[in-house]
């Protein structure tokens, strides 16, 4: 009983506790290399960053999420607006695993053109998680009939019982009333009447 609820305890921890590898290269020629962890405890996300700084580059920058088993989830940017002050949102399902992410720097200019200099990519990263939204859909009633004109029809009044099975318990009736009135068939006759009287008696 106990191995079963320690079994049970190491199984909840598991589930609500989760570390990822955060990863970051440029785009086409760079490699990925290590940008920090990710560690997820009940829900909270808090980022570790890597030793070193990642070189500015040209083309695109892109952010690499891996997690458990070697899968890695991939987002893109502009090059130009790597750099320090970003946000990465990380969209799990329904059973806690990421399903993509999301890379937001800050800073960008609202006709989204890029500035004469490019920047390195530092340590700082805010971290954050979206879970799936629960829908409520209610059930839609089937669209009322209309006639040929238009107009919707009224529906059917309910038949009562007499109506629905009157037919069927009328039949019934004359059936029974038909068997009760013939008449019981002839019997057979029994066997022959007695024989006719001997001769007179002896003459004298």
């Amino acid at each position: 009983m106990l191995a079963a609820w320690l079994v049970s305890l190491a199984l909840v921890a598991h589930a609500s506790a989760e570390t990822y590898t955060l990863h970051h290269r440029f785009l086409p020629s760079g490699s990925f290399v290590p940008r920090g962890t990710v560690d997820v405890v009940d829900g909270a996300a808090t980022f570790s960053p890597s030793d070193g700084v990642l070189e500015p580059g040209e083309g695109w920058y892109q952010v690499g999420l891996e997690w458990v088993g070697g899968d890695m989830i991939t987002t893109s940017t502009r090059a130009c607006f790597a750099g320090e002050d970003a946000r990465l949102v990380i969209h799990v399902g329904q059973n806690g695993r990421p399903t993509s992410i999301a890379y937001t720097p800050t800073g960008v200019p609202n006709d989204g053109s890029c500035s004469a200099s490019l920047r390195a990519v530092g340590s700082g990263l805010q971290v954050a998680l979206a879970s799936p939204q629960k829908v409520y859909s209610p059930g839609l009633a089937p669209p009322p009939t209309v006639d040929e004109g238009g107009k919707v029809k009224e529906p059917e009044p309910e038949k009562t019982f007499l109506q629905k099975y009157g037919l069927m318990i009328g039949g019934f009736a004359f059936v029974l009333l038909m068997n009760a009135g013939s008449p019981d068939p002839p019997k057979e006759g029994g066997g022959g009447g007695g024989g006719g009287g001997g001769g007179g008696g002896a003459a004298q």
